[in-house]
């Protein structure tokens, strides 16, 4: 009985820690603006004590490293992991959504090494409630936030 517990046990710590990402990365462009890439990099560090996660912001005019909380990495992560489907892209109900020219945004996360990425075209202020996107667009908050920017920078 108590090889059993351990065993439970130890998958149960297998399947908690398998769910964490080793790395993510956003980028986000538009093709019209020249220069308007913004890529954001977060990085567990290793051997860390505190736990912390190494945020690389980059565009056209700034380059910065700060570091964010493991508390705050793993709740991006949970949002990333919620994104049900990877690709979102404009389809035919884009001249609703008001829609001529936004950003294209990639999400990229690595773990134990796989890639998998999640696209979002356009991204606006009505995907926070739409039911298919809301998961990527509270991930891009959350990312953004990270580098002290605002989601608003992509629209």
């Amino acid at each position: 009985m108590k090889n059993i517990f351990v065993i439970i046990t130890l998958l149960l710590i297998n399947l908690f820690l398998s769910q964490k990402l080793d790395r993510i990365e956003l980028k986000s462009s538009d093709a019209i603006i020249i220069g308007s890439e913004i890529n954001i990099k977060l990085e567990p560090l290793k051997n860390n004590k505190k736990g912390k996660v190494r945020v690389t912001f980059q565009d056209k005019n700034n380059y910065f490293i700060r570091r964010i909380s493991a508390e705050d990495y793993n709740k991006i992560s949970q949002n990333i992991l919620n994104i049900k489907e990877p690709i979102y892209i404009l389809g035919k109900d884009s001249i609703r959504t008001t829609c001529i020219d936004g950003q294209f945004t990639t999400i990229t996360t690595f773990q134990n090494n796989f890639k998998k990425e999640y696209h979002l075209e356009c991204i606006s202020e009505k995907d926070k409630n739409d039911e298919a996107k809301k998961d990527f667009w509270n991930a891009a908050k959350l990312l953004l936030e990270s580098a002290k920017m605002k989601i608003e920078n992509l629209y």
